[in-house]
């Protein structure tokens, strides 16, 4: 697993009012991110998205999915982190077992919707403007593979427990 130093974070920081931004490195089942066009957080939700959607677009999102069973009429890749709490809260968040953060890697194809669950990692939120945004860093293992990067999420009312 790759650590991350606190030098990675200060242009992070200075992105504050930049919008959101995200990389992410590695592959999940022979899966890579290509371009990355949204990245929100609210209620537990982090999510980083390769499709390009609003707010109003991202009502499916939820803790539990079916395998095989689409969610949206459009096919996306997404990097998915689920707080136990109601909201996403700042510190650094340890993944594996029986975690307070899960991460998930679901990417949907031709209507059929696939899931990976994080096993091991690290998420580290440094900075949380409520109503703004959302700065830190991951590094999630999966038995399929790994993602790891870095996220400035902007703020979503309609990211909610489900």
């Amino acid at each position: 697993m790759r650590h991350f130093a606190i030098p990675t974070l200060l242009p992070l920081l200075a992105l504050g009012c930049a919008g959101s931004t995200a990389t992410v490195e590695g592959t999940v089942a022979g899966q890579s991110f290509g371009d990355i066009n949204t990245v929100m957080f609210g209620g537990p939700f982090i999510i980083i998205v390769d499709a390009d959607l609003d707010c109003i677009d991202v009502a499916w999102v939820t803790r539990h999915y079916e395998q095989g069973e689409a969610v949206t009429d459009f096919d996306f890749q997404m990097l998915q982190f689920a707080y136990s709490d109601p909201n996403v809260s700042e510190g650094i968040f340890n993944m594996t077992g029986e975690a307070s953060v899960t991460g998930k890697f679901v990417f949907q194809k031709d209507g059929a919707l696939a899931e990976f669950r994080g096993r091991e990692g690290t998420l580290q939120v440094d900075n949380i403007e409520a109503d703004d945004n959302a700065v830190g860093l991951f590094d999630l293992g999966f038995d399929e593979g790994s993602f790891s990067g870095e996220f400035t999420a902007e703020w979503c009312r309609n990211l909610k427990d489900n």
